[in-house]
């Protein structure tokens, strides 16, 4: 089944409701895949968000069988 156990709606939330909050734009939820383009981001902010969407997709990971 499906490698984490949280869907892209939940993860787009989560980033929202996050310190700091960011942003996803509805426009880049698509087959079940988040796109993430980044845009207008000072310096330090793309590790900040690489960092935070890593850290969610770890704590939801389901354990391999």
């Amino acid at each position: 089944s499906e490698k984490y156990a949280i869907s892209v709606a939940d993860l787009k939330q989560a980033l929202r409701d996050g310190e700091p909050s960011i942003e996803v734009r509805a426009l880049f939820l698509s087959n079940n895949q988040l796109h993430l383009t980044a845009v207008a981001l000072k310096p330090g902010e793309a590790e900040v968000v690489t960092q935070r969407v890593a850290d969610l997709l770890r704590q939801h990971q389901r354990p391999v069988a």
